[in-house]
C-alpha cells in the first residue's frame, strides 16, 4: 500500500518535546490540516461542517530512523519502568508509523480544516480524515468498557508559575497547561537545576522543574526569529 498525504497540518508545535502525548490534553491550543490539490477545492470536506470532531490519520514524520519499532515498549504513563506490547500502547514507533487522533472541528474551509485539541507536530502529513460518530466510535451502552494501563485521563503533574517579565505574556495560558503534564521523559526527572527548552508558535521556552515543590516556572519566552526576549 502506498499512501500520500491528503494534506499537512500546520500548529504551533515545532518539535515532539514538548508536545502533548495525547489528543485533546490542551483543548484550547488550534492547527490547521492544509489540504493538498486535488482535495482542495471544497468538494471532499462538503458537509463536515455539521460534525464536531474528526479523526486525524496521519504519518510519524519525525521518527529517528535508527530507532525501529519492537514488539515492546516503555509508556511514559508507567514512568517509562515497565514494558508492554507495542499493540497494548500509543507508541510513535509502531510496525507501520502510522497515527490516529481525534480532534474537534472549529472551522471548515474549501483548502482547510481548523482543529482543536490536536497532539501532532507541525508539517506532520496527514493521510485521511475521517468523521467521528457518537454511535459508532463509543462501545454500545452496556457493554464493558476498559482504558487498561491509561484508563483515566492523565492529571496535571506540575504547578507552572513564570518568572518576573513573562508572566503577561500572551502565550502563558497556553504554556501553563501545555508544561503542567511534564513533557520530560521519566529519566531526567529529578535532575535539579537543569534548563529545558522547546520551541512553540515561533517562539523558545525554556524553563526549570522544582521536583520536590513539583513546581515548574518559566525563565524565558523569546522569539525564534530575533532571539530577543520579550
Amino acid at each position: 500500500m502506498n499512501l500520500a498525504p491528503i494534506g499537512h497540518l500546520r500548529g504551533p508545535f515545532a518539535e515532539k518535546f514538548g508536545t502533548p502525548r495525547q489528543p485533546g490534553l490542551v483543548p484550547e491550543v488550534e492547527a490547521v490540516v492544509e489540504l493538498l490539490a486535488p482535495w482542495n477545492t471544497g468538494d471532499a470536506v462538503r458537509g463536515l461542517e455539521g460534525f464536531s470532531h474528526v479523526w486525524l490519520l496521519f504519518g510519524f514524520h519525525l521518527n529517528d530512523p535508527v530507532s525501529p519499532a519492537r514488539s515492546t515498549v516503555r509508556p511514559p504513563r508507567l514512568g517509562g519502568n515497565e514494558r508492554l506490547g507495542v499493540f497494548a500502547t500509543r507508541s510513535p514507533y509502531r510496525p507501520n508509523p502510522v497515527g490516529l487522533s481525534l480532534v474537534k472541528v472549529r472551522q471548515v474551509l474549501p483548502d482547510r480544516l481548523v482543529v482543536a485539541g490536536a497532539d501532532l507536530v507541525d508539517g506532520t502529513p496527514v493521510y485521511d480524515i475521517k468523521p467521528w460518530l457518537p454511535w459508532a466510535d463509543r462501545p454500545v451502552q452496556g457493554e464493558r468498557e476498559g482504558g487498561g494501563f491509561a484508563g483515566a485521563p492523565p492529571e496535571s503533574q506540575l504547578e507552572v508559575i513564570f518568572a518576573p517579565g513573562v508572566e503577561g505574556h500572551p502565550l502563558a495560558p497556553e504554556l501553563k497547561q501545555i508544561l503542567s503534564f511534564d513533557p520530560r521523559p521519566a529519566y531526567q526527572r529529578g535532575d535539579a537545576g537543569r534548563l529545558y527548552g522547546m520551541a512553540y508558535a515561533g517562539h523558545e521556552i525554556q524553563w526549570q522543574v522544582d521536583d520536590k515543590k513539583k513546581q515548574l516556572q518559566v525563565v524565558a519566552i523569546r522569539n525564534s526569529i530575533d532571539k530577543g526576549p520579550e
